[in-house]
């Protein structure tokens, strides 16, 4: 039976499909969470693991990349019509397929150990050449290994059962290395930004697969426009910015919807309040961390209606001591313009006899009682103006200082994500290039297992039965 006869090419045709997959993948990235990324453009440069490293690290363009790995299937074409010229040659292909395995395992380990973030583009282009020499005879001296086994007839039955082994062993490929992708940008993100909610522990990975996009600079181009919009007071903007599901939640609770200017507004309303003696206002104030502490100094508890009353007790205080006989405090109250003519003319006049004083005094108390509504107004009706305005000037460096810090953060942490992404990519494409060295082995024994059998001739007799041989 078929079955019976290409047992081991069958397990061959498996684990090669794996190894020979395994630089063909496409997978689900785990930066969502952090990069800001969304699902415009696909991972199509990744199909093949050295275009990813070539477009993800080496920052060659998508199309660019694409070209750059001709040099792998230029090798491939190499490997596969060499190999079929000398088995041609050779009447077998056993040997072949042993060196040829042989050869992979070299390039793979070359690859795994070799390659780094700063490898120079010529030498992983090169490398790439010398890797498809030996995908060349994996590929074509198999299926006819497998040809070579059964009658004429199955030739055709054989042939798409090799094609059917082979999509088990990508499939399985695409799998396996497309975990150790996942797993590989899963470490590096985590590395570089361990307060991200996903790299607690227990956290679920979340899948991101439908908003893959690997145009980190457009993304993060796309974010800093949003931002400073939103900085400016633009709602569309932060609204854009709130339902982003790839924005932390910490970075959503710093917005505020109007921006710098409502922030500014607010601070304003709050600054007018604390002034009129609002103390929940003033308490609000001086807790803000935003508002700079030379604002907070300025501030009163108790706004100018307090101010007004501690001049006043201060006044009565003085004046109780200038009526006494001080002379230092009767002089200061006449030469204080602020001080009210009436008291002035109880100075300037001859000393009251001291049980006069308490009645003095207290008349006086309530005459600055009545006049403090007049006097608070007068002094809002200055004050106030001048809060707003100084308020309004310095909103202007301050959306300037932060917009300039908003792009300063998004610049660093696009540097770290880049960062990441090429460390994970890069360690993702070496332990893959490992494992394809452990599959080749792996498929190596099979190899070494077949029968070196010599191939049969175009007209369906074997070389077992006795005719010439000629390479299939």
């Amino acid at each position: 039976m078929v079955l019976g006869r290409v047992h081991d090419v069958f397990v061959l045709l498996v684990l090669n499909g794996v190894a020979l997959h395994c630089d063909y993948y496409t997978a689900k990235s785990y930066l969502r969470p952090r990069s800001a990324l969304s699902e415009r453009k696909p991972l199509t440069p990744c199909l093949k693991a050295g275009a990813c490293a070539l477009y993800l690290v080496k920052g060659v363009s998508a199309s660019a990349s694409g070209v750059t790995i001709l040099p792998l299937t230029l090798g491939v074409v190499v490997g596969a019509t060499g190999s079929g010229i000398l088995s041609g040659r050779l009447g077998r292909y056993k040997t072949l397929l042993i060196v040829g395995s042989v050869w992979l395992v070299g390039i793979f380990l070359l690859l795994h150990f070799l390659l780094q973030v700063d490898t120079p583009l010529w030498f992983a282009i090169l490398l790439f050449f010398l890797l498809g020499l030996g995908l060349g005879p994996s590929q074509s001296l198999l299926q006819v290994a497998a040809q070579n086994n059964v009658p004429m007839q199955r030739i055709g039955s054989a042939t798409a059962f090799t094609q059917f082994v082979r999509q088990i062993g990508s499939t399985i490929g695409i799998a396996l290395l497309g975990t150790v992708l996942s797993n590989n940008l899963h470490n590096a993100t985590c590395a570089a930004f361990p307060q991200s909610p996903d790299c607690q522990p227990g956290a679920v990975v979340r899948n991101a697969g439908a908003q893959q996009n690997t145009d980190i600079d457009a993304e993060f181009k796309q974010l800093e426009t949003l931002l400073v919009a939103a900085l400016k007071g633009d709602e569309g903007a932060y609204a854009q910015l709130q339902a982003n599901p790839t924005i932390p939640a910490e970075v959503k609770a710093r917005l505020i919807k109007g921006g710098i200017p409502a922030q500014f507004k607010l601070l304003e309303e709050r600054a007018v309040a604390a002034a009129k003696g609002d103390v929940q206002a003033y308490n609000e104030l001086v807790s803000d961390p935003l508002v700079p502490a030379e604002f907070k100094k300025q501030l009163v508890k108790g706004g100018i209606p307090a101010q007004v009353q501690a001049q006043n007790a201060q006044l009565l205080a003085t004046l109780e001591k200038a009526l006494g006989g001080d002379a230092a405090s009767k002089q200061a109250l006449l030469a204080n313009p602020q001080v009210p003519q009436q008291i002035k003319g109880l100075l300037q006049g001859p000393t009251p006899p001291a049980q006069a004083i308490p009645g003095i005094l207290a008349g006086v108390q309530k005459g600055l009682q009545a006049a403090e509504p007049q006097i608070v107004a007068q002094i809002e009706a200055q004050a106030i103006p001048q809060i707003q305005k100084g308020i309004e000037q310095a909103q202007g460096p301050a959306l300037e200082a932060a917009t300039s810090a908003a792009v300063k953060g998004l610049e660093e942490t696009k540097v770290k994500l880049k960062g990441a992404l090429e460390t994970g990519i890069t360690n993702a494409e070496r332990n893959i290039f490992l494992y394809a060295a452990v599959f080749i082995l792996i498929s190596l024994i099979f190899t070494l297992l077949l029968p070196d059998e010599v191939l049969r001739g175009g007209s369906g007799f074997g070389a077992r039965g006795g005719q010439p041989s000629v390479a299939h």
